[in-house]
């Protein structure tokens, strides 16, 4: 299963995450429009998960791996703040500078954490077995319990639920914004959510998986 896995998945994640960006080239160049730009981050953030996903899978390289963890951790820290501001764009109007500066400070520590984790390991470990090149999940880290993982999950929950919450002046600003997009940001989402679950999955078949 583990091989057919690699020969499926590899060549997806590279897909997914090129369509991903070109999707958010077009979104980009559609409209000056702020909120289209905002979206097409989101949908480049995207692209950059994926693409994490498609060099750390399954890797025995450090190197390869370092550059898809760093990708991972970028585009996942940054992905909540795309969301809470894509959330306030067609609620509440865009969110004050200031706020976006401090809802980034997590993402930008996580980013630099990942770009030096050769330096001391808070992100990720590699230790050889007799199976191969292991690497330490995420979660077995104290920086992504205790600070990533619940600013990520926190901020998002609470873009979702205020989102829902003005759902009828989001409707009555339907003809301002692209449903299909907005649509798809929740698919993301979900996918996201998935695919999470997916990885905890292969991971305990494989160590070197994602």
């Amino acid at each position: 299963m583990i091989e057919w896995l690699d020969f499926v998945l590899r060549p997806t994640f590279a897909i997914a995450s090129v369509v991903y960006i070109l999707l958010a080239v077009h979104v980009a160049r559609s409209s000056p429009q702020h909120a289209n730009s905002v979206i097409a981050f989101f949908l480049l953030l995207i692209g950059a998960l994926v693409a994490g996903a498609g060099f750390s899978y399954g890797t025995d390289d450090p190197n390869i791996y370092g550059i898809g963890r760093v990708l991972a951790f970028f585009s996942s820290g940054f992905l909540p703040v795309a969301f809470y501001v894509v959330y306030r764009e067609y609620t509440d109007g865009p969110p004050h500078a200031l706020i976006i500066a401090l809802l980034s400070v997590i993402p930008i520590a996580t980013t630099l954490l990942a770009l030096t984790n050769s330096m001391h390991g808070m992100i990720w470990t590699a230790t050889v077995t007799e199976t191969g090149l292991y690497f330490t999940d995420v979660s077995e880290h104290s920086w992504f319990n205790r600070v990533q993982a619940p600013f990520m999950y926190g901020l998002f929950i609470y873009s979702a639920i205020a989102l829902a919450g003005h759902h009828i002046r989001i409707i009555k600003r339907m003809h301002e914004m692209r449903f299909a997009l907005a649509s798809q940001i929740y698919c993301n989402l979900c996918a996201i959510t998935i695919f999470s679950v997916i990885k905890h999955h292969l991971r305990a078949e494989r160590p070197c998986a994602l």
